[in-house]
């Protein structure tokens, strides 16, 4: 795996949008790819079912897909970036979607 790019780890702890009382453990968080991720996720079979896929709530599952691509990345499982003219680009859902 080749990596492309690094971003500095963020102060969970000063961030104002989703305060939480273990934000002061995670000084390096994952910095992941997670734009669009439900439209291009690619892993193998036994990755998913050692996963156990995405996780269900009773809720409108929104933002599913990137919980799932941390899930991954915790497990050990590496994300990889695809170079030019590889790349995939979203377009916008109908309102249904979410």
């Amino acid at each position: 795996m080749e990596v492309l790019d690094r971003q500095p780890p963020v102060d969970w702890t000063a961030y104002p949008q989703a305060p939480t009382s273990g934000a002061a453990h995670i000084p390096n968080a994952a910095y992941l790819h997670t734009d669009a991720c439900g439209d291009f996720t690619l892993l193998s079979r036994d990755d998913w079912f050692a996963l156990r896929g995405y996780p269900e709530f009773p809720i409108w599952p929104m933002h599913i897909d990137a919980l799932f691509c941390y899930a991954a990345h915790h497990a050990g499982i590496g994300e990889v970036v695809l170079r030019e003219p590889m790349r995939i680009y979203h377009t916008e859902h109908l309102s249904a979607a979410g």
